[in-house]
């Protein structure tokens, strides 16, 4: 079967050739299944905007329970989110303009930096207090110094690259997709943007710090309070950017564990013919519908609406709303339904008495009655305006019940029905004693009495049922 959204309402088809003929769900459709399994195929929609929410119930088939019922009244007759570490750097940049120092030097005996400064606060503040040393800095320092500062800047442009704001568009290019074309166009550019920050931006600043850190265990001072404060400084700036790194390639993570989710919106295609050139369908397995010998299965289904959390990069839960509901029961030609009618029957019913001389003796009693039963009934070729039925009945109001079997016509527009058919019962008969026998008491006569169920029609019915 086949479900789409359309003017905010659930409409469901079975005739992929025939999707204009989809019909609204509205808050109960119910489905006849000619095997024990069906698929269902959604219109497709971004998993990350739209989702379809299944509430599953079984239930005892209805035919299949009254069946049972009435059998067994018959027998009876018988005995985390990603902290943003890089904002914070943004203003750190004209520390040193603002300082008023001179320009960067190019000299082997100059210090080198960035001509407009470090993005980091700990660099701008390391450098600043190197330049304003009562001592002044040996060539051999400057040169030691100098030797770590390619690395150094290089690192300090990847961290000052603001990777939350990147990431968050292509979180927002993923939710904004509207069609199953758009996301197999931009499916592989969005995943090659995704690989290439591992490759652009988190390896070479790792290969920066790591090469930083093997300098840094080498870096000999002529001063050894500058070398601590130096060391320190460096080192703080390194746990700062490999923090922020783990929290980069984390937010990253997040959009990687999206794809996934994107791929397996279209992994399985129906057979809904599309007009669009190249594009095969645009319904896509959701899920299966399974039912079990005998049972039912309900499901109410929900449309539910996310949006795109930008500060905490994620897609939340932003309304859920019931589309409808689905029933799913096994297809069977025959209907079957249990109902009460009124029922006008002739019997003829064999009796045991005594006469006035104490002797046992033999009559036939006629009845002409109405007869309530309960029928079970089984109507074939189904129509809204006349259907041929067969029924089983029994009026469990007596000890030892008629039972009725006929058959008939119903009108189900009309809910009426008419049929007619025979009278079976329990047929009294003697144990021991035997017509014309005299005996002493009709307690004797009550005790020798049994009954056994006739296999001979013991007379007609006339009935009506309504309402069924």
């Amino acid at each position: 079967m086949y479900l789409k959204i359309e003017d905010g309402a659930l409409r469901a088809f079975v005739d992929k050739d025939n999707a204009a003929g989809s019909q609204s769900v509205g808050d109960l459709k119910k489905f006849a299944m000619t095997s024990d399994e069906c698929g269902v195929y959604v219109q497709w929609m971004n998993p990350l905007h739209y989702e379809l929410k299944w509430k599953d119930s079984t239930f005892k088939n209805e035919s299949d329970l009254a069946v049972q019922q009435f059998l067994g009244k018959l027998a009876a007759q018988f005995g985390s989110q990603v902290t943003d570490l890089n904002k914070d750097n943004k203003a750190s940049a004209a520390a040193i303009a603002k300082a008023g120092l001179p320009d960067p030097g190019n000299g082997a005996a100059e210090l080198h930096y960035p001509p407009s400064g470090f993005n980091s606060p700990e660099l701008t503040f390391l450098y600043l207090m190197l330049r304003q040393l009562s001592t002044p800095l040996s060539s051999a320092d400057i040169a030691a110094i100098n030797s770590i500062e390619t690395d150094l800047n290089s690192l300090d442009q990847h961290m000052a690259t603001d990777i939350a704001e990147k990431a968050n568009v292509l979180f927002k290019q993923l939710f904004d997709i509207n069609t199953a074309e758009d996301l197999a166009n931009q499916l592989p550019g969005i995943s090659s943007d995704i690989d290439g920050f591992e490759t652009l931006d988190f390896k070479p600043a790792e290969n920066n710090a790591t090469n930083i850190s093997t300098a840094l265990s080498k870096l000999v001072l002529s001063n050894k309070l500058v070398e601590g404060f130096y060391k320190t400084q460096i080192k703080n700036f390194l746990d700062k950017s490999l923090a922020t790194l783990v929290a980069n390639r984390a937010l990253i993570g997040k959009l990687k564990e999206i794809l996934p989710t994107m791929k397996a919106s279209v992994a399985k295609p129906g057979d809904v013919p599309n007009t669009t050139p190249g594009v095969k369908t645009e319904y896509y397995k959701n899920r299966d519908i399974v039912i079990t010998e005998g049972n039912g299965l309900h499901t109410a289904v929900s449309l539910v609406e996310k949006e795109y959390d930008e500060k905490n990069h994620e897609y939340k839960v932003k309304s859920e709303t019931k589309k409808g509901g689905l029933q799913f029961r096994q297809y069977d030609p025959v209907t079957i339904f249990v109902s009460v009618g009124a029922f006008w029957g002739t019997t003829t019913l064999k009796g045991f008495g005594v006469d006035k001389d104490m002797k046992v003796v033999e009559d036939d009693i006629q009845k002409d009655n109405f007869v309530s039963a309960t029928f079970l009934n089984f109507s074939f070729a189904p129509s809204r305006f006349i259907s041929p039925l067969a029924q089983i009945g029994i009026d469990p109001t007596k000890k030892r019940p008629f039972m009725l079997l006929g058959g008939g016509f119903a009108v189900p527009v009309a809910k009426i029905a008419l049929t007619a058919g025979g009278i079976w019962t329990w047929q009294p008969t003697l144990k021991d004693l035997q017509v014309d026998q005299v005996i002493e008491s009709t307690t004797q006569l009550e005790k020798d009495v049994t009954y056994k169920f006739s296999g001979q029609p013991k007379g007609w019915y006339l009935g009506v049922q309504y309402n069924f």
